[in-house]
C-alpha cells in the first residue's frame, strides 16, 4: 500500500509506503525513480517535504512511520540530516513551515521540532493524532481519531471543537482562506483559522483519507470508496474511479497535474489533457461482487441503458454485455458512460470460507490502524453484525469506540438483500431495509467481564449500599467459566443489590443480569422480576443513564428467550413490553439493535 505522497517541488514528488521504503520521483520525458530511502524498520506511513531553504537548496523530505522516528533528508541523498526521536508509538501524520516540523503519533500527541530539536509536545487528544498543520513557527492545528480539531499557539492550546462525526484523518491548507480536514463520516470541511465552519463537500460514499488544492483552486479528494473526487467551490465537477480497493493519499503539482497513491501499491499521475490510457486501465479492473451487492445479471439491461444520461456525476450503473456484467460510471466532464470494470462472480455461489477449522461465509480483513497488520474477521450472513462487531473487539482487545464502525463495515460488505422498494427505510436505522433469516435466535452474550468487575468495584466504594465483593467475584468467576449451577440466593442479592444503585451507577448490575438471564431464571428468586425490567423501558427522563439503562433492559428480556420457562414468563408480558418499546425513539444505534432483536422474537 502507497500510504502518502507529497510534492517535492516542481515536477518532483515523493511516496511512501507500507514496504518502509521512501522514494522520490521526477519527471523528464516519464517519471523517473531519483532517490531510494530505505531506512524505515516497518510501515512507511507519514510523508511531508519541506520548502527549499538556503540551508537545503533541494527542500527537505520529512518521513516517519511505525519504527518511532522521524527522517529528514536531501530528496536527492538518501543521507539522514537529522533523525528526530520522542515518539513512543508509530507516527502517522507530518507537516511544516519554514524549518519548523510538526508530526502526530498514535501515542496522543503532536510534536514541534526545529532544526533537529524538540520544541513543544502538544498533549490533549485522547486518541491517535492523524492530521496536523503548521501555519507558522508559532501556530499549529491537529485533529484525530477523538473528532476535535484544535488551535494551539506557542505550545499552549487555544480552541479545539468537535470537527466531525466520525475520526479525522487528514488536514491540508486551503490557501489563504482557512485549511479542509477529511473524515471517516465521508465528508470534508473547509474551517476558517479561527475554526468556524465555511462549508462541507458532500459526495464520497465512505472513508476520506486525503485533500490536496491545485493550483486553479479545486479540490482534489480521495478514500475507501476507491475514487478520486474533484471539487469546485462546494461543488462536485468529477469522479475518478480506480482500480484498487483504497487510495489513500492526493497531493497536487505545480503544473495543475495531481498524484495519488493507492492500496495495490502504485502511484498514478493525472493531468487535464485527456487520454483514454488510464480508463482502459479502470475498465480491465475486475470488481468482487461483494463490493456492488448480490446481482441477479438476468434482470440488467443490456448496452441500450448506456443511451440514458447520468443523473449524477459518479452515478454507477450495471449492464449486461452477453455473459458479462459490466460496471459504468456516469462522467459529467465527459457527458458520458465510463466503463469501470467488470463484476466478477455475479451471481451467488454460496461458498464458504476456512478460518481457524470452521466454516463463514465471510472472512474479512479489517484494517484498524495505520501500520498494524490487517486483523481477520470470520462473519455468517445469519449472524447479528453488532455481536460480532463485540466479539471481534474483545478478542483483539480493542477500545470499544470502534464498535460501531466494525458494525457497519460487516454490514456494507456482507452480502445482505434488499427487499422491497427502494423508498422504503429501515424504521430503526433509516437505511435500507435488509433480509437475513436467522436460523435460530440471536442473543448479547459479548462480554469484558473483568472491565464489569473493576467498575462495579470502583462505584461501590462512592455509593452508601455497599456490596458483598466476595460474592461479587463469585458472580464474576461463575460466568468466565460458564458454571454457574452453584449460583444461589447470596449472589442474586448481590446483582439485585447492583441494580438498585442510583440510575447513572447501576448499568454494570444490568449487564451482569444480560448475561445471567442466558442460563439462570431469575423467577426461582423473583416472581415479578420482569417489572422493574419493563419500568426501565419507560425512563422517567430519557438522558445518557436512562438511554444506557433502556439498552441493557431490552437486551436482559431478548436474552431470556434462551430459557423456556422464562421466555414463557416473557411472552405472557408481551402486551406490556410492545407498548413500552413503541414509545422509545433514539438515535443511539446499540439501543434500536437492541429493541430491533427483541421485537423479532415476538
Amino acid at each position: 500500500k502507497v500510504k502518502q505522497v507529497t510534492t517535492v517541488n516542481g515536477f518532483t514528488f515523493a511516496s511512501c509506503s507500507r514496504d518502509g521504503q521512501v522514494l522520490v520521483w521526477q519527471r523528464d520525458t516519464a517519471y523517473n525513480l531519483m532517490t531510494q530511502f530505505s531506512l524505515h524498520q516497518g510501515f512507511v506511513n507519514a510523508l511531508y517535504c519541506l520548502k527549499p531553504g538556503e540551508d537545503n537548496p533541494h527542500g527537505l523530505v520529512v518521513s516517519g512511520g511505525q519504527d518511532k522516528l522521524i527522517y529528514c533528508f536531501d530528496p536527492f541523498d538518501p543521507t539522514p540530516i537529522y533523525t528526530l526521536v520522542g515518539h513512543t508509538d508509530n507516527i502517522c501524520a507530518l507537516h511544516g513551515h519554514g524549518d519548523t516540523i510538526i508530526s502526530g503519533s498514535w501515542d496522543k500527541t503532536a510534536k514541534v521540532w526545529r532544526k533537529g530539536q524538540l520544541i513543544h509536545t502538544l498533549s490533549g487528544h485522547t486518541a491517535s493524532v492523524w492530521g496536523v498543520l503548521c501555519l507558522n513557527e508559532s501556530t499549529f492545528v491537529t485533529a484525530g481519531a477523538d473528532k476535535t480539531i484544535k488551535l494551539w499557539n506557542n505550545g499552549q492550546l487555544k480552541k479545539s471543537i468537535i470537527g466531525h462525526a466520525d475520526v479525522v484523518r487528514q488536514l491540508s491548507i486551503f490557501s489563504d482562506v482557512g485549511f479542509l480536514s477529511s473524515s471517516n463520516d465521508g465528508t470534508i470541511k473547509l474551517w476558517s483559522w479561527d475554526l468556524e465552519l465555511v462549508y462541507e463537500l458532500h459526495g464520497h460514499t465512505s472513508f476520506v483519507y486525503s485533500t490536496t488544492v491545485l493550483p486553479n483552486g479545486h479540490v482534489v479528494s480521495c478514500g475507501e470508496d476507491r475514487s478520486c473526487r474533484i471539487w469546485s467551490g462546494p461543488d462536485l465537477v468529477q469522479t475518478i474511479t480506480l482500480p484498487c480497493i483504497s487510495v489513500w493519499s492526493v497531493t497536487g503539482l505545480e503544473n495543475g497535474d495531481f498524484v495519488c497513491g493507492g492500496s495495490d501499491g502504485l502511484v498514478r499521475v493525472f493531468t487535464e489533457d485527456p487520454t483514454r490510457a488510464f480508463e482502459n486501465a479502470v475498465a480491465s479492473a475486475a470488481l468482487p461482487k461483494s463490493q456492488l451487492g448480490d446481482i441477479d445479471k438476468n434482470k440488467l439491461p443490456g448496452l441500450e441503458a448506456l443511451n440514458i444520461v447520468g443523473t449524477r456525476d459518479g452515478q454507477t450503473k450495471m449492464i449486461r454485455v452477453g455473459n458479462a456484467v459490466e460496471a459504468h460510471q456516469w462522467s459529467d466532464a465527459t457527458a458520458s458512460w465510463v466503463k469501470i470494470g467488470e463484476v466478477v462472480d455475479a451471481v451467488g455461489s454460496n461458498r464458504k470460507q476456512l478460518y481457524e477449522g470452521k466454516e463463514y461465509d465471510f472472512v474479512f480483513d479489517v484494517d484498524i490502524q495505520d501500520g498494524v497488520p490487517p486483523l481477520k474477521l470470520p462473519y455468517n450472513a445469519t449472524d447479528n453484525p453488532y455481536e460480532v462487531a463485540q466479539q471481534f473487539m474483545h478478542r483483539y482487545e480493542l477500545p470499544q469506540d470502534y464498535l460501531d464502525q466494525i458494525a457497519n463495515f460487516i454490514i456494507k460488505n456482507s452480502e445482505a438483500v434488499t427487499i422491497g422498494q427502494t423508498s422504503n427505510p429501515d424504521p430503526y436505522t433509516g437505511s435500507q431495509v435488509k433480509a437475513q433469516t436467522p436460523r435460530q435466535y440471536s442473543f448479547f452474550t459479548a462480554a469484558n467481564l473483568q472491565a464489569v468487575e473493576t467498575k462495579i468495584v470502583q462505584v461501590n466504594g462512592e455509593v452508601q449500599q455497599k456490596i458483598n465483593l466476595e460474592s461479587l467475584k463469585s458472580v464474576i468467576q461463575m460466568l468466565a467459566d460458564q458454571k454457574v449451577s452453584k449460583f444461589g440466593v447470596q449472589e442474586w442479592q448481590t446483582v439485585i443489590q447492583i441494580c438498585q444503585w442510583p440510575r447513572d451507577k447501576r448499568f454494570p448490575g444490568l449487564d451482569l443480569l444480560r448475561l445471567l438471564i442466558l442460563h439462570v431464571s431469575p423467577l426461582q428468586f423473583d416472581t415479578n422480576f420482569f417489572e422493574p425490567v419493563i419500568q426501565h423501558l419507560q425512563p422517567s427522563q430519557f438522558d445518557k443513564p436512562g438511554e444506557t439503562n433502556c439498552m441493557l433492559s431490552l437486551r436482559i428480556l431478548a436474552n431470556g428467550f434462551n430459557l423456556a420457562l422464562v421466555r414463557a414468563a416473557i411472552l405472557t408480558h408481551k402486551q406490556q413490553i410492545l407498548d413500552a418499546t413503541d414509545k422509545i425513539v433514539s438515535g443511539n444505534k446499540n439501543l434500536q439493535l437492541a429493541k430491533a432483536t427483541l421485537l423479532f422474537k415476538y
